[in-house]
């Protein structure tokens, strides 16, 4: 396993919550997935990984790079997002035996650094 920070660790009966750390809008950074447990007990392996983000779009969060980092730990390159926002990424997997399996992990995107709508201050005529 991985001992990297930012590293979500599945449980085999799939039941831990999956939240990524709060990130700045405009980070760069890679993100872990070790979904061993899960994919061990079918004794499985990962042959293929995709993952899709919602929101989507223009200025959002964008995957740069997705890839397995080391047995059965998946590795995702997150750029960007809107501060306040709460992503949701989808992780599709597929075994070496064709199983499929897919992981929903949340990563929110810390507020503290977006601009707030100000009022206007009164006129003073």
């Amino acid at each position: 396993m991985t001992s990297y920070d930012r590293t979500v660790v599945l449980d085999a009966a799939g039941l831990t919550v999956l939240q990524w750390p709060v990130a700045e809008a405009g980070d760069d950074l890679d993100y872990y997935l070790d979904v061993s447990a899960a994919i061990n007990q079918y004794n499985d392996s990962i042959n293929q990984v995709s993952a899709s983000i919602k929101p989507s779009g223009v200025g959002e969060l964008q995957p740069v790079l997705l890839s397995v980092a080391d047995d059965n730990v998946i590795d995702i390159w997150l750029s960007g997002g809107v501060p306040g926002r709460v992503y949701t990424i989808k992780i599709d997997v597929t075994g070496s035996s064709n199983r499929i399996y897919s992981w929903l992990v949340t990563l929110p995107i810390d507020k503290k650094y977006s601009i707030p709508p100000f009022p206007l201050p009164p006129s003073p005529g």
